[in-house]
C-alpha cells in the first residue's frame, strides 16, 4: 500500500478536482459562483483522511494485497466529501463558530457577506453554508457513483446498499441527538439518557466514520458478505470507541490541538453518554448546576472548570474511559477472529489504537 501520506494526498487532490471542475463548470453563471466553493477548499484542505484510510484498509483485507487502483482512490473522495457536507450540516445545527481552528463554514460565509446585503450576515452564512453542504452530499454520492461503475454486479450492489445505508443512518443519528439535547436534563432517568445517548453514538457516528469506510472496502475489494460481516463487528466497537473518546474531547480537550473552543460540548447541551454516567452518580446539588449551566452558550471559563470538576471528582472520566478501551478491546477481538491478511491487521491495529486514543 502506498503510505498513509501518499494515499491521503491522493484523495486531497482528487476532492481538490472534483471542487474545481464542478465550480468551472458552473462558472460562467455569476462570479458569486467561485466565492460559493471557497468555504469548501478551505474545510476540505484539512483533515486527516481517517475515513478514506479505513476503507483502503477494507480493499486490502479482502484483495489480500494493497495495490490502490483510481476507484479506490474515487471512493476515497467520496467519503470525504461526505464528510465535509456532515460537519457543514453538523456545525450549523450545534452553532458553532469554529472547525479545527478556523472560521466554521456557516461563520466564513457570513464574513464574506457583502456589505449592501439586506440580510443579516448570520442568517446569509447558515442558508448559503445549508446549500454548500447539500452539494457536497450530491458531489459525494456522484463520486461513489463512479467508483462503482466498473465493478461485478454483485459487487456493485454491495457497495450501492452500504453506501445508501450509511449517507441515511447519519441523518437518523443527527436527528436522535438534535432531540435529545432539546429535552431537559431531568427529562428521562439517569439509565435511559445512557441509553439514549449510545443510540446516537452509534447511529449518529459510530457506524458511519469506522464501520461503513470498513465494510466499504471490503465491498468495493471484492470481498463476500461473510467478510463484511466480519469486519463490521471489528468496526462498529472501534466507531463507538472513537465517538466516545469525540466526546471526552469534547469536554477536556486542548483547544490547540483540537481546533473548538474548550468545554464546547457543555455550551451545546451535548447529551453524551459522558453526561449521562455522570448524572448516575453525582449528588443533587452536582446535577442542579448540570441541568442549571448546560447548554449556556455563554458559559465562562470558570463555569466550564466547575463542571470539568463534578464530572471528574465523580469519577465518571476514568469510568468513561474504560468504557472506551472496552471497545477498543472488543474491536480487536473481533480482528483477531476475522482471518485478515497480517499486512493489513497491522494497518488495522494501529488506527484502532490511534482512533481510541487520539488527542484531536
Amino acid at each position: 500500500m502506498p503510505t498513509d501520506a501518499t494515499f491521503a494526498d491522493h484523495v486531497s487532490a482528487r476532492v481538490r478536482e472534483i471542487l474545481a471542475d464542478t465550480a468551472a463548470s458552473f462558472g460562467d453563471i455569476s462570479p458569486a459562483v467561485d466565492e460559493f466553493f471557497v468555504p469548501a477548499f478551505e474545510l476540505t484542505s484539512g483533515g486527516k483522511r481517517m475515513r478514506a484510510r479505513l476503507m483502503a484498509t477494507g480493499v486490502a483485507v479482502a484483495q489480500g494485497s494493497s495495490d490502490l487502483d483510481d476507484a479506490v482512490v474515487e471512493l476515497g473522495a467520496a467519503l470525504e466529501l461526505f464528510q465535509a457536507a456532515a460537519l457543514v450540516h453538523d456545525d450549523i445545527i450545534d452553532d458553532s463558530d469554529s472547525r479545527r481552528g478556523k472560521p466554521a463554514t456557516h461563520v466564513a460565509f457570513a464574513q464574506r457577506a457583502p456589505r449592501e446585503s439586506l440580510e443579516k450576515p448570520e442568517i446569509l452564512g447558515k442558508n448559503s453554508a445549508i446549500l454548500l453542504g447539500d452539494l457536497l452530499i450530491v458531489l459525494a454520492d456522484q463520486a461513489a457513483a463512479r467508483a462503482f461503475a466498473g465493478l461485478a454486479t454483485a459487487a456493485r450492489q454491495r457497495c450501492v446498499a452500504l453506501w445508501s445505508e450509511m449517507t441515511s443512518e447519519v441523518a437518523i443519528g443527527q436527528y436522535l441527538d438534535v432531540l435529545n439535547s432539546t429535552l431537559p436534563i431531568a427529562h428521562t432517568s439517569a439509565s435511559e439518557s445512557l441509553a439514549a445517548a449510545l443510540r446516537v453514538v452509534r447511529h449518529k457516528s459510530a457506524r458511519y466514520s469506522v464501520e461503513h469506510p470498513l465494510t466499504l472496502g471490503v465491498a468495493l475489494g471484492g470481498g463476500n458478505d461473510t467478510l463484511i460481516a466480519a469486519l463490521a463487528r471489528v468496526g462498529l466497537p472501534l466507531g463507538e470507541a472513537f465517538q466516545l473518546r469525540d466526546d471526552d474531547l469534547g469536554v477536556f480537550g486542548d483547544p490547540a490541538e483540537t481546533g473548538k473552543p474548550a468545554g464546547d460540548d457543555l455550551r451545546e447541551g451535548k447529551r453524551t453518554p459522558l453526561l449521562a454516567l455522570t448524572r448516575q452518580v453525582a449528588n443533587e446539588s452536582e446535577l442542579e448546576t448540570l441541568e442549571t449551566h448546560l447548554g449556556n452558550r455563554q458559559l465562562e471559563a470558570d463555569l466550564i472548570s466547575e463542571l470539568r470538576e463534578i464530572i471528574e471528582r465523580s469519577g465518571t472520566r476514568a469510568e468513561h474511559e474504560k468504557l472506551i478501551q472496552e471497545k477498543l478491546d472488543e474491536s480487536l477481538t473481533a480482528l483477531a477472529d476475522a482471518n485478515v491478511p497480517a499486512d493489513a491487521a497491522a494497518t488495522l491495529t494501529e488506527l484502532a489504537h490511534r482512533l481510541a486514543h487520539r488527542t484531536a
